[in-house]
């Protein structure tokens, strides 16, 4: 049986050889999935830093929207023209603010004093080494 390459991007799989590997990263599909994906996690000081040398986005400055959306070559934030300061459009803001912090929460009829300490959550003030023992 033959082996299958699997694209994380992509959520894809295809046969594994060199030629179909190739043409799969080359493709404008997987490039794009790649550049989503790494966009996903870059800080808004770096998007906004890439805007700058951007060209604006006119149908963005037109309708406030833009077909391509986070794809767009071009740049979606404005700058105020007397302070220079970045107006950042709501997609961009809800993207990086669902991406920042996860809160976990406990399932339903859980107590946090019924779990095990190797569950629970580390303390506040971290822990006391003093007493820790060593290796022979």
């Amino acid at each position: 049986m033959r082996s299958r390459y699997y694209c994380d991007y992509c959520d894809c799989t295809f046969p594994d050889n060199a030629t179909n590997r190739k043409n799969h990263i080359d493709g404008a599909v997987h490039q794009q999935n790649r550049q989503r994906y790494y966009a996903q996690h870059r800080s808004l000081e770096e998007v906004i830093e890439e805007s700058r040398t951007k060209p604006p986005c006119r149908q963005f400055m037109r309708d406030q929207s833009c077909a391509y959306g986070a794809n767009c070559k071009y740049s979606h934030i404005m700058f105020d023209r007397y302070t220079g300061n970045p107006i950042v459009p709501d997609e961009i803001q809800s993207r990086q603010k669902s991406s920042q912090r996860v809160r976990y929460e406990l399932p339903k009829n859980w107590n946090k004093k019924d779990l095990s300490p190797s569950l629970l959550p580390p303390p506040r003030k971290g822990y006391d080494w003093s007493n820790v023992g060593q290796w022979s």
